[in-house]
């Protein structure tokens, strides 16, 4: 079973952030809800998770709570709720589930970075329609927006987080999955992304695709580009006419002590 709620925090005493999950289970290292400084009001809508206890609020700051529902997803219906379960976490200390798009750098200025559902996460690897995600930017240094679309169709007019420079603010989205089980995240300016599953709904996905995560990241730490083609390889711009290939770790973007093994992949 789960809720769909509208929960705000306001006089927040400090910037913190606002994490649910079933009463009596573990809490997830997951927001729905951020604050940046102490004295703001922030709301956030979404899907969340229902135990046979009830669900929990976790306020990392401290504040005010006041939580609106505006639906229910009864126990049996098409939706299944998991997590939150993290797939993308973009910091330069992010941490996912499998490894996967942690650690790449901010997502470059007006592109896409394709992230698997299917399979990841406690999400099934075929016959998924679409997945309900928890979607933080983060680390910008100009305003933009974030929206979410099927990987294979055109990016639309439209958005579902909307920031300004150094804000974090967080949105939940309903999102449709290509054949191959990836939704895709455009950023109109550069940003970090931290992105949580929470459930998905059934539908007609054939197959998972072999890469976890495809994007263009920025290291500004290194001045370099980076190509990622899997969750876990990338390609770096070092000067103007060489480029370097390496494997990166599981728990983060590790720069190469000495050239590996170049991959498939390409450089926009």
């Amino acid at each position: 079973a789960a809720l769909s709620l509208n929960i705000t925090i306001t006089e927040a005493t400090a910037p913190g952030f606002v994490s649910t999950f079933p009463a009596g289970g573990q809490r997830p290292d997951a927001s729905v809800l951020n604050i940046d400084a102490a004295g703001q009001t922030r709301a956030s809508g979404g899907i969340h998770a229902v135990g046979p206890n009830g669900m929990a609020v976790f306020v990392s700051g401290g504040g005010h709570v006041v939580v609106d529902v505006s639906g229910y997803v009864p126990a049996g219906s098409p939706y299944s709720p998991v997590g939150p379960t993290r797939l993308a976490d973009t910091r330069f200390d992010g941490v996912t589930v499998d490894g996967a798009c942690a650690s790449v750098g901010r997502v470059a200025t007006g592109t896409s970075v394709a992230l698997l559902g299917a399979g990841r996460g406690g999400i099934p690897a075929t016959g998924i329609g679409a997945v309900v995600l928890n979607v933080v930017a983060t680390g910008s240094k100009r305003p933009g927006f974030v929206t979410a679309h099927q990987t294979d169709a055109p990016v639309p007019n439209a958005s579902m987080v909307n920031y300004l420079a150094a804000d974090t603010v967080a949105a939940s989205v309903v999102a449709p999955v290509d054949a191959q089980g990836r939704v895709s995240l455009f950023s109109n300016v550069g940003a970090h992304l931290v992105i949580d599953v929470v459930g998905w709904l059934p539908g007609g996905s054939v197959a998972a695709a072999s890469d976890a995560c495809t994007g263009t990241f920025v290291d500004p730490r290194q001045r370099r580009q980076l190509v990622v083609t899997s969750g876990r390889s990338g390609c770096a711009l070092l000067g103007s006419q060489t480029v370097q290939c390496w494997y990166l770790g599981m728990l983060g973007n590790r720069a190469p002590d000495s050239p590996r093994p170049p991959f498939t992949g390409h450089l926009t």
